[in-house]
Order: C-alpha cells, then structure tokens, then sequence
C-alpha cells in the first residue's frame, strides 16, 4: 500500500511539472516562433490568432497528429509531446505555416516552487515564461489599447509564450491559477 501511494504521489507530481509551450497561430508566422524545441512530456498549444482557417498536421518526423479544421480567433489544439526527436508541422491550407518541434529528453523536477506564480524576463525579447506552484487555468495578454492579443487555456505549472512577433511595448498579462489570479505590467523589446 504504501509503495502505491508513493508511486501516485509521484505521478501526480511529476505530470503537474511539465511545460505548456503556446504558439501564436496565424498567417504569416516567424518560424521563428514555430521551430521550437521541448521536453519529452511537454504539451504544444497552437492557439489562432487571425480569422482564416488552419490546420495543425504533423507532415513526417517521430509523430503523427492533426487538429482537423480550426476556425475562429481564440480556438485552440494542443498535442503533448511524448516521442524523442523532430517532427514539422504545417497548416493544410497554407503551405508557409510550418514549423517543428524538437522533443529532447526530459531533464526531470527542477526545483519546488513555493511562491506566488512568477512572470519573467521583464523586459522580454522572445519567450516569456510564466510558473505556478499550482496549474495555470488562463493566461490572457492584452496591449495597452486594451485589446486582448492572447488568451487560451494554460493547463499545466509553467507555460511558454512565444512573443518575438509581438510589437514593442507594454503588456498586460493576466494569469488564472489556483483560484488566484495575477496580473502584472510586462515589457516587450
């Protein structure tokens, strides 16, 4: 009984540990932006961020997923990666929407985060990382005219956002997580 228990404990754990990697999906994407590397376990959310319709879809490499049609600014897919190795992806439709995701492996628990969620870098150039010690239910971002930019379901401790395509400027980032919620001035360079 107790070697269960353990073993539930850490599954528990160590699922809630994994990474949600958020990519801006839209046309004319950076590659920038959609080559990305993750950890085995980590979960890709591609959320569209323009009107058109896309699809996500695996085209070769170590797995195999498609979104099917996604349509409607806000509307998300999320694949979790669990192979080693490179797979490109591509949206159906337009043939310059591609990317890659290389899944290295996972580097296991880092450290045990008993603070409040952290927003950081700040200024950010590329990437800005968000944590939780509890899971991130909504992450929505919004620019100073007070339009919302971003804003999809988070589902794990740490996520990703990919904001090199993001102009200049101040940001709002408001964070759901555990019944909290955070909201915090960020910098984009």
């Amino acid at each position: 009984m107790k070697n269960f228990l353990l073993i539930a404990v850490l599954t528990a754990f160590s699922a809630g540990a994994q990474v949600n990697h958020m990519v801006n999906w839209h046309f004319g994407v950076s590659t920038s932006q959609t080559f990305i590397t993750v950890e085995q376990g980590d979960t890709v959310t591609w959320t569209l961020t323009d009107a058109m319709p896309h699809t996500v879809t695996s085209n070769g490499g170590v797995e195999t997923f498609d979104s099917g049609l996604i349509s409607g600014v806000g509307n998300t897919y999320s694949h979790t990666f669990e192979t080693l190795g490179v797979t490109p992806y591509v949206c159906s439709f337009h043939a310059s929407m591609e990317g890659q995701v290389t899944v290295t492996p996972s580097m296991g628990i880092e450290n045990v985060k008993n603070t409040a969620f952290r927003i950081y870098p700040n200024p950010a150039k590329d990437v800005l990382n968000i944590s939780s010690p509890a899971l991130i239910d909504r992450v929505t971002i919004i620019d100073m005219s007070g339009k919302i930019v971003f804003d999809a379901a988070g589902k794990s401790s740490e996520v990703r956002l990919y904001v090199e395509n993001y102009p200049s400027g101040s940001y709002i980032v408001k964070v759901q997580s555990g019944g909290k919620n955070q909201t915090e001035t960020i910098i984009k360079n």
